[in-house]
């Protein structure tokens, strides 16, 4: 009866087996892939530490270097002028422009005009700061939007 006994539990036992070895391999599948997972997370955590040292720089960079010769709206707005004409230029077929003569004028009719004395004004150095910020960035859309131009 006991000999019956052991061989009823074994054979119980081998049922079990297929399943797991079958838990066994999906733990293992499930190990890598976490690893893997693992490994992406370090690559991103590199990458941020690296783009944020970027971001810092060019923040840096904004707060330190001033911008004399920065575009105004004025600017922007002969160049998109200056685009427009040539966009017109080039789809219509040039036309000879009619000259007139003008007689000159005597040189003692012509006027000069009496210069103005410089005006001296307080610049607001944040606001000339934002002004020149949003040409920039102006600049960097017109940029985006036509890359191959290069304007």
């Amino acid at each position: 009866a006991s000999t019956t006994f052991v061989i009823e539990r074994a054979s119980s036992l081998d049922c079990l087996e297929e399943t797991f070895a079958e838990l066994s391999t999906s733990f293992t599948t499930f190990h890598q892939n976490f690893q893997c997972i693992k490994q992406v997370h370090e690559s991103l955590k590199e990458f941020n530490k690296a783009f944020s040292g970027f971001l810092y720089g060019i923040k840096m960079n904004a707060h330190c270097v001033e911008f004399p010769e920065a575009p105004t709206k004025e600017t922007f707005a002969s160049f998109i002028q200056k685009r427009d004409a040539e966009l017109l230029n080039k789809s219509t077929p040039i036309a000879t422009p009619v000259r007139k003569i003008n007689t000159p004028t005597p040189i003692s009719k012509i006027k000069t005009p009496t210069p103005l004395p410089p005006k001296k004004k307080k610049i607001n150095k944040a606001l000339l700061i934002k002004q020149n910020r949003k040409n920039v960035e102006l600049i960097l859309r017109i940029l985006c939007d036509n890359p191959a131009e290069g304007k």
